[in-house]
């Protein structure tokens, strides 16, 4: 199920600008001139409104950026059916879908046209959901596994339905009501409590995985950044991949979710390419043939 308001997340060169809007990322470069002429503070994100979006991409006449289809939902689940879908693994092909309703404004056109082939949409309920914080509410009902990637959600909400929770660090501790000088370490401990399976990214400073009110550290891999925009996408999507394996081993699980955040960071775009998901798959197969496996993560 995808939804998702308008956002936008800036940096100035040699690191793109991104305007999120709806499903659709609008991604160039600009230098600190540009974000300070618009009054914006670079490298932060900013909730934006339809005229707000209509006056950076006029701002943005004459420079070079590009449309694509995206959002934070989608761009985890391409991730990981580029990953399910890898031959080189030796695997069944992971099959990846989308639930939800798409526009019919010109936005919405587009998205159709330029949503990834390896990703189904339907209707009809699936085995796992991936759900958005804007789009769920206490109407919402599922005999299935539920997986929510925020943690800007009432306690009530994530203690009864959420079996995995992905959130950054600022988003935990503030979810927890923690003071900004705790560790992300404790934020994860705290919520893993109340949901079996928490994931928290904490940039270059690595991740956390809490299970059971125990957190393990996951150390950032080594990477030149190109493009962070994208990254908890990413990462979130090696965290599926691993559990959907039957991988038991955490720590692997961490270490394969930040190896693809970090592919994701060294390019411009949000989204794992075909030929590094292969890579990777092949690696973690690699993996997986030394550790026990779980049926019931």
């Amino acid at each position: 199920m995808l939804l998702s308001s308008c956002k936008m997340q800036l940096a100035a060169r040699p690191h793109p600008k991104k305007l999120n809007a709806d499903a659709v990322d609008f991604s160039g470069m600009v230098d600190d001139e540009f974000l300070e002429r618009l009054s914006i503070e670079k490298g932060t994100r900013k909730v934006i409104n339809h005229e707000e979006r209509g006056q950076v991409l006029r701002a943005m006449d004459g420079c070079s950026y590009k449309a694509a289809a995206g959002g934070s939902l989608s761009n985890s689940l391409v991730a990981l059916a580029r990953l399910g879908s890898s031959q080189s693994a030796g695997y069944p092909e992971l099959k990846i879908a989308m639930a939800g309703s798409v526009g019919s404004d010109p936005l919405g056109s587009f998205y159709r046209f330029a949503a990834d082939p390896d990703i189904l949409f339907l209707h009809k309920p699936l085995e796992y959901w991936l759900i958005s914080c804007i789009l769920f509410n206490h109407a919402f009902r599922a005999s299935c596994a539920v997986l929510m990637c925020t943690s800007c959600l009432s306690r009530d909400i994530v203690g009864n339905y959420a079996d995995m929770l992905f959130a950054n660090a600022n988003g935990a501790r503030a979810f927890c009501e923690l003071p900004s000088t705790d560790s992300p370490m404790s934020a994860t401990r705290y919520l893993s409590h109340s949901v079996p399976l928490v994931s928290v990214t904490d940039g270059m400073h690595g991740s956390y995985i809490g299970v059971k009110g125990e957190a393990i550290y996951i150390p950032p891999p080594s990477c030149i950044p190109v493009d962070t925009c994208g990254a908890g996408d990413a990462y979130a999507s090696g965290i599926l991949y691993g559990i959907l394996r039957g991988a038991s081993d955490l720590k692997g699980i961490g270490l394969l979710a930040s190896r693809v955040a970090a592919v994701v960071i060294g390019q411009q775009g949000t989204r794992l390419r075909v030929q590094d998901a292969d890579g990777l798959a092949e690696s973690f197969a690699h993996h997986l043939d030394s550790l026990e496996f779980c049926s019931d993560v």
